[in-house]
């Protein structure tokens, strides 16, 4: 199957994946994910991708990211409803948390 054109997030440039990005978007689609990061080859920055949907915008997420409370990190933690047992997670430093209540307390505890 060939690669669809997609869209930068960033900078609204058109491409289409190629070699490593090629791949994981291939995998990305054949196993059913609905979110997979690619860098965009024109301004790279990462940019967002639905390889189910290629080439539209990405749904809205249900529940919204929040700043990650591990500290040193500038990520965002986000709900991951991909894993069994279901967890909160950052993908920037790897943090996870098993419920909302963990993050807040969390969060709760490097607030000033």
């Amino acid at each position: 199957m060939k690669d669809p054109e997609l869209r930068c997030d960033h900078c609204q440039a058109t491409f289409v994946p190629e070699g490593a990005q090629a791949a994981l978007f291939t995998q990305s689609r054949a196993k059913g994910m609905r979110f997979v990061m690619l860098d965009c080859p024109h301004c790279h920055h990462g940019t967002a991708v639905d390889p189910r949907a290629p080439g539209r915008p990405r749904a809205a997420e249900p529940t919204p990211m929040q700043p990650c409370p591990a500290p040193g990190c500038d990520g965002h933690a986000c709900f991951v409803d991909t894993l069994q047992p279901m967890l909160w997670g950052c993908g920037h430093c790897g943090t996870t948390w098993p419920d909302r209540a963990a993050l807040d307390a969390a969060a709760a505890e490097r607030a000033p």
